[in-house]
């Protein structure tokens, strides 16, 4: 939880509270919230319909003018755009001027031209940022085979000095921070021609750099699970660094899209993540961003404050620039909770669980395959998952298992259920399944796609279980853990997941066997077909029974394998509770602000809980709806030192779930009174 730093105190209501919400692991730091959300609403940005700058029609800027860094310098808007003069023709850096930030007034020469070896094929997707009494321009340098990071710099934004490629590796997109920090200047950039995570370098002269580590990574299931790249230079804020970033979810032309998205980073340590958003704020949705060189792009480059206002410059499609515009947001709260330990320290009821990457929703057993073995008898073990991918089962036996049935399996027959070519390209992996061992023979195969993923005990005689996952490039990634993890005779429940970063093993009630960095976008295809227990021909086989086997698309949480091992049921309702918060003093609570995520059929409602003492109950606000985005609830609550937020959620389908992604509660509201009767209060 974020607020005041003062001590945060969590006291438990009554006992009752303790059965129903289980206590979990209580955070140990309290941050000031300014770390803790961006300067903007996500919800409040609104586009100009039309693109505000595009190209010219004649000479250099003739076919594309995009990819804009702005600056507001002197009550005036200077624009430095990407431009073509032909399809796929060398690209140079234009300039452009404005009054009002709509109307541009073009230069007819390019501010930077290719003039230099290292980069003859382009100079490409200026960034712009004011230090001092100098402007700095970050930009790509082409030479045809290689992108790198290069630098120019200018006193009066009309005449530059270039000072050539900061790194000789490939490295492009650099966001400069416009101030010195802990004695050194930082910048955000990406190092891989392939895309992927977010590196850090510094400098104390913005001239010679040195290369970091990796600050800001991808997230399977998520907008920014295939690659991220800085976007317009990083804002700094009173007590954090906000930098918007673009990222795909898939490959441009299967699927993919460029959207936008922020993270803040801590101002005393700006390797720090302080809060990432769970949703893209910017999205391609007009027909000029979805058509063009690149298909359903939008890429920010230019951000600027002018006043109340942000003007939020973006490249469309790789044509055109648009703008997006917000109210300037700089609300200060009590306290706000959106992060993964901050979620952590409240308790879970009913069939709620944390986020993989922070906030609440409810268990929804969605595996894109879930053999249970259940039928008995005959050829065909069907899939309960979305996918209905039913496997054949050829020479194992029908027998009892863990849950309902299960299969025998025999390695010298090549035992095994062929499910055939289906289930790859992934951006995340979790692999499910209880096991009996009898002995390990060499390979024991449990699932197998092959050059696609693997799990298996015995790897290669080696006494260790294997876990193994292919990114598209067929480079294989191994995770592997002592064999008597999982004992012969005796009924064990093994998962394997792949976050997009890392592999782990566990074991039963979400014990981690072992854990090591696999960082990629998304798994191999393959020809080869999924099997459980086997693939023949090879010597390998699963000696033993095998039952309840799931495949995901994502990474399970520690919490959704956990519910898995205890066979608590997909549900379709749950809540959480933050337990008793000590603001420190008596506060007015006048507004609290929820943001989720809804569905048609899915419900959320917010209660706030006020005390004097953190035990008994002086008010509470009953529950209140809450809808898809951000909600802001005005609240009429007697100042009080301790308060509680309560969260209820529930679904139609458990194959489904809303999500709640962050709360905040201020002192003040900003939207009217609500005259609605509440639903009455009671502990979910």
């Amino acid at each position: 939880m974020r607020g005041y730093p003062r001590p945060l105190s969590f006291f438990l209501f009554t006992l009752l509270l303790l059965a129903l919400f289980p206590a979990l692991p209580a955070s140990a730091a309290v941050q000031a919230l300014a770390e803790s959300r961006p300067p903007f609403s996500p919800d409040e940005w609104v586009k100009e319909s039309a693109p505000v700058f595009g190209p010219s029609g004649s000479g250099f800027d003739a076919y594309a003018a995009y990819n804009p860094a702005v600056v507001y310098h002197n009550g005036r808007f200077y624009m430095f755009y990407r431009a073509q003069a032909s399809p796929g023709g060398i690209s140079c850096i234009g300039m452009a001027t404005s009054e009002d930030g709509l109307s541009w007034q073009r230069r007819s020469v390019p501010a930077i031209s290719p003039t230099e070896p290292y980069e003859s094929a382009g100079c490409e997707d200026p960034r712009v940022v004011k230090i001092d009494n100098v402007f700095w321009m970050t930009y790509t340098a082409f030479d045809g085979s290689t992108a790198r990071q290069a630098l120019a710099r200018s006193t009066d934004l009309e005449n530059w000095e270039k000072l050539g490629v900061i790194f000789q590796t490939w490295s492009k997109s650099g966001a400069i921070v416009p101030e010195k920090i802990n004695g050194r200047y930082w910048m955000y950039l990406e190092t891989d021609p392939g895309g992927g995570d977010l590196y850090y370098a510094t400098s104390t002269d913005l001239i010679n750099w040195t290369m970091g580590d990796v600050v800001l990574r991808r997230r399977a299931g998520y907008f920014d699970s295939l690659t991220i790249e800085p976007g317009p230079p990083p804002v700094v804020l009173d007590h954090g660094i906000l930098l918007i970033y673009n990222s795909l979810d898939a490959p441009l032309g299967s699927g993919g899209a460029l959207r936008s998205g922020w993270v803040i980073f801590s101002r005393d340590d700006p390797t720090r993540i302080v809060a990432r958003c769970e949703r893209p704020f910017l999205q391609p949705e007009f027909s000029w961003e979805r058509s063009g060189q690149v298909s359903n792009c939008v890429f920010p480059e230019g951000l600027v404050r002018v006043e109340n206002t942000w003007y939020l410059y973006y490249g469309a499609a790789d044509m055109y620039v648009g703008l997006a515009r917000a109210p300037v947001r700089e609300r200060t709260a009590i306290l706000s909770v959106d992060t993964y330990d901050e979620w952590a320290a409240g308790y879970l009821s009913g069939s709620a669980v944390l986020r993989q990457h922070g906030g609440v929703r409810l268990l929804g057993l969605d595996p894109v395959g879930w053999w249970k073995f259940d039928e008995g008898s005959g050829l065909i073990a069907a899939d309960s998952g979305s996918g209905g991918n039913s496997g054949m089962v050829i020479n194992a036996s029908w027998t009892s298992g863990k849950v309902g049935g299960a299969l025998d399996f025999v390695r010298a027959s090549e035992s095994r259920v062929e499910v055939g070519d289906v289930l790859e390209g992934f951006s995340g992996l979790s692999i499910v399944a209880w096991i009996y061992p009898r002995s390990k023979p060499h390979n024991g195969e449990i699932v197998k796609k092959d050059l696609v993923y693997l799990l298996r005990v015995n790897e290669s005689q080696l006494g260790t279980t294997a876990f193994m996952v292919w990114d598209s490039s067929g480079t294989k990634y191994t995770l592997e853990v002592p064999d008597d993890s999982f004992p012969n005779n005796s009924w064990s429940m093994i998962a394997a997941t792949w976050d997009g970063s890392m592999m782990r093993i566990y074991r039963d009630n979400a014990v981690k066997l072992g854990e090591r960095n696999a960082s990629f976008g998304r798994l191999n295809n393959s020809p080869n077909a999924l099997t459980i227990g086997n693939q023949p021909g090879g010597g390998e086989g699963f000696e033993g029974l095998i039952d309840e086997v799931m495949i995901f698309s994502r990474a399970l949480s520690e919490e959704e394998i956990s519910m898995i091992y205890s066979g608590v049921p997909a549900g379709t309702s749950g809540g959480w509770s933050s337990g008793w918060m000590d603001l420190g003093e008596a506060r007015t609570v006048g507004e609290v602000e929820v943001e989720a995520s809804l569905l048609p059929g899915e419900n959320v409602r917010v209660a706030v809980l006020t005390s004097s003492d953190g035990q008994s109950v002086r008010e509470n606000t009953g529950w209140r709806p809450v809808s898809n985005g951000v909600t802001r609830i005005p609240l009429q609550l007697a100042p009080a030192r301790f308060v509680r937020v309560d969260l209820a959620l529930s679904t139609e389908s458990s194959a489904h779930s809303p999500t709640v992604y962050r709360f905040a509660l201020y002192e003040e509201s900003t939207v009217p009174p609500d005259n609605t009767p509440p639903a009455p209060f009671s502990l979910v």
